[in-house]
């Protein structure tokens, strides 16, 4: 699964939020992770997310997946829990 997107829900900063983080491949080894939080008024509307709406966002790129693990857990993931979006209500 390492070369498709994969995320993981993440515990928010603050209450009345909900928070992913994401795994991105890069070309051609790395990988782009971002962390951030919506607002749960937006995402219980069912309203089209625009960047604006990410809170909190923290991005991180490792160069290879030897470091990938580390770099979910210091963005407050665990690296076990990262799974295909569709399964942890990745809104993105």
């Amino acid at each position: 699964m390492l070369r498709k997107e994969v995320a993981a829900r993440i515990d928010p900063s603050e209450p009345g939020r909900q928070a992913w983080i994401a795994v991105f491949p890069v070309e051609p080894e790395g990988f782009r992770i971002r962390r951030f939080e919506v607002a749960e008024d937006i995402l219980d509307h069912g309203y089209d997310l625009h960047p604006d709406h990410l809170l909190n966002v923290e991005e991180t790129v490792v160069a290879d997946v030897a470091f990938l693990d580390a770099a979910i857990s210091r963005l407050g993931g665990d690296p076990d829990m990262v799974d295909a979006p569709w399964k942890v209500g990745y809104p993105l």
